[in-house]
Order: structure tokens, then sequence, then C-alpha cells
């Protein structure tokens, strides 16, 4: 798929930690444009101050793929310090939405099609961010 893929991570942060968090997130960001992030942010909730949400945008969803191959162990090191802040159930939640386009949506819909025909059935793959 060549189209543009937002990648979104959930957080849930003690306030007391969020100058902190902060700073760890500035070198994680480093990370994610350096593996192929054409932009990045990070947000928080202002109803929610304990809700941050990370945000970055890659080319496609095979550069996404791509920056998981070139986490180094630093990187992975730099992410789990990241997530020690983390204070909800499980895990920090990432999403992954494809631009919507006229023509990647023509080529689900296809494959779909394609696919029903075969009999198959979806997965849904969860993978770290």
């Amino acid at each position: 798929m060549d189209a543009p893929v937002l990648v979104t991570v959930e957080y849930r942060i003690d306030p007391q930690q969020a100058l902190s968090f902060l700073e760890a997130m500035r070198d994680l960001h480093k990370v994610r444009l350096r593996d192929g992030a054409i932009r990045w942010g990070i947000y928080v909730d202002p109803f929610k101050p304990e809700r941050y949400v990370e945000t970055f945008v890659v080319g496609s969803w095979d550069e996404h793929l791509r920056q998981h191959e070139r986490m180094t162990l630093a990187d992975q090191s730099m992410e789990e310090r990241v997530r020690a802040f983390h204070t909800g159930e499980g895990p920090p939640i990432a999403t992954h939405l494809i631009y919507a386009t006229e023509t990647w949506v023509k080529e689900v819909q296809q494959s779909q099609s394609e696919h029903a025909m075969d009999g198959g059935v979806y997965e849904h793959h969860v993978h770290d961010t």
C-alpha cells in the first residue's frame, strides 16, 4: 500500500511525571524521524491530563514495517524508557490509519472481493509500535 500511514500511540502518564515523560519523548522523536517518519507530534488531552497521544506519519505501510526492522538495541531501550512512564492497564495503545484515497479504497474492495471468493478470513495483527 503506497498511501501514507498515521500511527498513534496512546499513553497514560502521571501528571506529576509529565515533564520527565516529555523529555524522554523528545529523544524518541529523533528516532521516529531517523527511521522514516515524515511528521511527529505529542499531544495531551486538556480534559484528561494523564492522556498523551504520540502521532507520526510514515510514507507507506511498507515504510512503517521497515521502521520496526531499523530499531537498534539503543532505540528499543529508549522506547522502553518512554513506556516506563505509562501507568495504564496493559501496554500503550497503538493504532494505524492509512490515508484514504480512492485508489486505496478500490484496491481494498478488490482484495476483499477476491478474498471472499476464496472463503478467507481476515485477521488483525497487533504489533509493537
